[in-house]
């Protein structure tokens, strides 16, 4: 080809920039869809990194439906352990029950142990629960919930139901809110750690405000005093059952709590215990995760493991994020105006777009950076398209001469 089909007709060079400009333009807005496919574009990252099988220090003992029947199943024994006999009464249960619970697992050497219950209505057996929490041992978190409501006018007012007063003193306030919240395509990938109530009725934080920790967060900070709260994405190391879990009621079973697994409590040395339901038709309380659906608690879980362990993934700034779009549309521009032939320009544009997607996955795996795949691959798409067109409407025009 000659000098002259190598260099850009000024108009076309123009519109090769009128089309990146166009490009990034469009995927600098915060669409609905874009925003679902980005968080698609995550939950890829996740299954492509996959999960650790590595030993856990998490064990949960759950609120089965098992548990429910028992009592019904063996009579016997339960006649016998008076904590198994209320567990056959409709659900509050009995209190004593979590009393014998917390009882066994510090004698059994448990690291902490962690509700995510809510204990606010006042039940049969608050008394021995009260003292349970106050005896000496593993320190306990307990739940609290955050309970949104709006008038007939659209007033919204924040209620945070607390435990009852008596435990919130056994356990020294040990205490954090177990709400959560998926994204709006119903997966949950957000980690809150602290939260003020104006923060719920959408109003910008205040920092004359009191902030309220999640239940993750204030059980990380009994671990780990003075851990700085960190926002992020939780980072689901685990797929849905794969931390270690148990039926409650395999802690009154004499075969079972003697047996190979539990070895009379020596399983529980040094765990984080997390107590809660497990029964997705009694309790509801199961969400969609990047993994599968998974249990509220098991959720909780791998949320405390985050800020102990590995960490939050960061997501990009939204300046920045907007930069990287910016950039990747000019840079789509300018390598098509390097390439002469249109082949190689094809050719650039599609390895462009492999390194960005091969270095997202190594960020997310290595670096727990979370940066943005779809609007800065398609405004490099645009730019390199229309810079393509451009190169080849010019190839054209210069052979028809």
């Amino acid at each position: 080809m000659s000098t002259r089909s190598s260099t850009l007709n000024p108009r076309l060079a123009a519109l090769s920039v009128a089309i990146a400009v166009l490009g990034a333009g469009l995927m600098s807005i915060s669409w609905e869809w874009l925003e679902t496919v980005e968080h698609l574009a995550v939950d890829l990252r996740f299954q492509a990194r996959g999960t650790t099988q590595e030993n856990s220090d998490t064990i949960i003992v759950g609120v089965t439906d098992s548990s429910f029947t028992i009592a019904s199943r063996a009579p016997s024994i339960a006649a016998e352990i008076p904590a198994m006999a209320t567990m056959a009464e409709d659900w509050p249960w009995d209190r004593s029950v979590f009393a014998e619970l917390v009882r066994r697992l510090r004698a059994s050497g448990a690291r902490l142990i962690v509700f995510d219950i809510v204990f606010a209505a006042e039940t049969a057996g608050d008394d021995d629960f009260a003292r349970a929490l106050a005896e000496p041992g593993a320190p306990v978190v307990l739940a609290s919930w955050w309970q949104e409501a709006h008038s007939t006018i659209g007033e919204g007012t924040v209620t945070l139901v607390e435990p009852r007063e008596i435990f919130f003193q056994a356990i020294e306030a040990r205490c954090g809110y177990a709400n959560v919240w998926p994204d709006d395509d119903g997966v949950l990938r957000q980690l809150t750690t602290t939260l003020q109530p104006s923060e719920m009725l959408g109003y910008p934080r205040n920092e004359m405000e009191p902030a309220q920790a999640s239940l993750a967060f204030a059980a990380a900070q009994v671990l780990l005093p003075g851990l700085i709260a960190d926002a992020g994405f939780i980072n689901y190391l685990r797929a849905p059952g794969n931390i270690p879990t148990l039926p409650i009621e395999d802690i009154f079973l004499p075969d079972r709590w003697n047996g190979s697994w539990l070895q009379s409590g020596r399983a529980f040395q040094d765990q984080i215990v997390w107590v809660g339901p497990l029964s997705e038709i009694r309790f509801k309380d199961y969400h969609a995760t990047p993994f599968g659906r998974m249990a509220g608690v098991e959720t909780q879980a791998q949320a405390l493991s985050t800020l102990l362990n590995e960490g939050t993934l960061h997501p990009l700034s939204t300046s920045t994020r907007l930069a990287w779009i910016w950039l990747l549309a000019f840079g789509g521009v300018f390598a098509t105006w390097i390439c002469r032939r249109v082949s190689l320009q094809i050719l650039v544009i599609g390895s462009g777009a492999l390194i960005w997607g091969g270095s997202a996955l190594v960020l997310f795996s290595m670096s727990n950076l979370v940066i943005p795949m779809v609007a800065p691959l398609a405004a490099w798409a645009i730019a390199g398209t229309g810079g393509v067109g451009v190169r080849f409407i010019t190839e054209q025009r210069e052979r028809k001469r």
